[in-house]
């Protein structure tokens, strides 16, 4: 078992999307989206004076979202607001824990007609933090050039959201690269990590659900076994392992013991509803 160790690292800022997952089987909204969640299970870890940065919609759910990350601690001095729909994601639980996603409203959400652009007091902004977390679903491949000289953490996800393209246009920038290989062959995943190497990743990890994670750094290959417990909602597991692996590997520099501290930090989030609970009723049935 580890040791309780205190987490030194100054500050952490995720930037990019922030979804509502919408449970309508129990009439309940959670937070959630990569960067929302790994910003705030990053401080649940104990990082301290983590950021968000993102497009929050002036609706009711955006509304909820900014509440939510008030009431982390997590600093939104940067955040954008805009008129229009939040991103909100319809999900179902099956009897196993996992997420079903049933829908969204991607076609009306206010992220589908913008982009988040860094103006100048934005780079000054981000030059506060140590690592900076983004990913596929942040839409700011163009713009990380502009903050190539810090440490950028980048969540790939799932197979179907990259490309080759993708890859050499953002693996470049990179210190940290998370994928989910869940679905993919170990011999194409072997593959993949081969490939984000050559492109200059020095970290590379992919998380496999159940499976044991694959991870590679400096010609050497780690593996992390998942902690078995019992699933209620495995919503966010992914970025809970991104968040407490960031948060720990920056003091220790230890490859095993964030991994470790990764693993621990996804089965906590299993445990819960949603990606780290704060689940609010939006409405009552009617009898």
């Amino acid at each position: 078992m580890d040791k309780v160790v205190e987490c030194k690292m100054t500050k952490l800022l995720s930037i990019g999307d922030s979804v509502v997952d919408y449970y309508k089987y129990k009439n309940t909204i959670f937070p959630g989206g990569n960067a929302l969640n790994v910003a705030v299970v990053s401080a649940h870890n104990g990082a301290k004076n983590n950021g968000y940065m993102g497009i929050i919609a002036n609706d009711y759910y955006g509304a909820f979202l900014r509440k939510t990350l008030e009431e982390e601690c997590i600093d939104i001095s940067k955040v954008r607001y805009a008129i229009g729909e939040s991103p909100v994601a319809c999900v179902k639980i099956d009897k196993e824990g996992d997420r079903i996603f049933e829908g969204s409203n991607i076609k009306s959400r206010i992220t589908s007609g913008l982009a988040l652009r860094f103006a100048p007091e934005d780079i000054q902004y981000i030059n506060q933090y140590d690592i900076i977390h983004t990913s596929i679903d942040s839409h700011i491949e163009s713009q990380l050039h502009l903050i190539g000289h810090k440490q950028i953490s980048f969540d790939f996800s799932t197979k179907e959201k990259w490309n080759d393209d993708i890859l050499k246009q953002v693996c470049p920038h990179l210190t940290f690269a998370f994928f989910s290989g869940s679905g993919m062959e170990e011999k194409d995943i072997y593959t993949l990590i081969s490939k984000v190497a050559e492109l200059g990743v020095p970290t590379i990890i992919v998380t496999r659900g159940e499976k044991s994670t694959i991870a590679y750094q400096e010609n050497k290959f780690y593996f992390q076994h998942p902690q078995l417990i019992k699933v209620v909602d495995t919503m966010g597991a992914g970025d809970s392992f991104i968040a407490g692996f960031l948060t720990f590997y920056t003091d220790s520099k230890s490859m095993e013991f964030a991994l470790r501290k990764g693993a621990a930090s996804a089965s906590r989030t299993c445990q819960l509803e949603g990606s780290f609970g704060k689940g609010e009723l939006i409405y009552e049935e009617e009898d």
